[in-house]
């Protein structure tokens, strides 16, 4: 009976065996997709995260230099109007500070001879309105940016308010 062969009962034991770590092995197979897919889809969901970080504070601290610049205002603010281009011209002490509004781009320049420096790009709206109050005169800006990724559900907008400091007439 030492022969090598096995009875009938042990051998169909041993294939079980075979047959459940198969079914492991494919069940494994499965969770670890799965994880992997998921790991990849959480990894694309907060680079979007981040770019939307990243963007709302690009747009605040360029919201809060326009406003700097607003409230240094030593005569009236004027927006002028070109098309879909607009410029709204800040004048100060000592220079006269534009943020220009184009289609895609805000660029900003400080004093006559200056360039045009780009303030932020994808830009998908812009305005400057003024907002008469009854004691003062408030400047409102909207500003609208392009999502970076094509997936991203909400755009990055904000709306800025400024008063000149000193009491112009607009």
């Amino acid at each position: 009976m030492a022969s090598g062969l096995c009875r009938r009962d042990a051998c169909a034991t041993s294939g079980l065996m075979l047959v459940e770590c198969l079914v492991y092995i494919a069940v494994f197979t499965v969770i670890m997709f799965l994880a992997f897919q998921s790991y990849y889809h959480l990894t694309a969901a907060s680079n979007r995260m981040r770019a939307t970080a990243d963007d709302i504070t690009k747009v605040m601290e360029i919201g809060e230099r326009w406003r700097a610049d607003v409230r240094l205002a030593v005569a009236p603010v004027s927006v002028a109007k070109n098309g879909n281009d607009e410029v709204i011209r800040i004048p100060q002490a000592d220079r006269v500070v534009e943020y220009h509004s184009t289609t895609n781009a805000i660029l900003r320049r400080a004093g006559d001879g200056a360039q045009l420096i780009p303030v932020t790009d994808r830009v998908s709206r812009s305005s400057f309105e003024k907002d008469a109050r009854k004691r003062a005169t408030a400047w409102r800006w909207e500003l609208e940016l392009q999502p970076k990724y094509k997936d991203t559900r909400r755009k990055t907008a904000m709306t800025f308010i400024a008063v000149p400091s000193m009491e112009v007439k607009q």
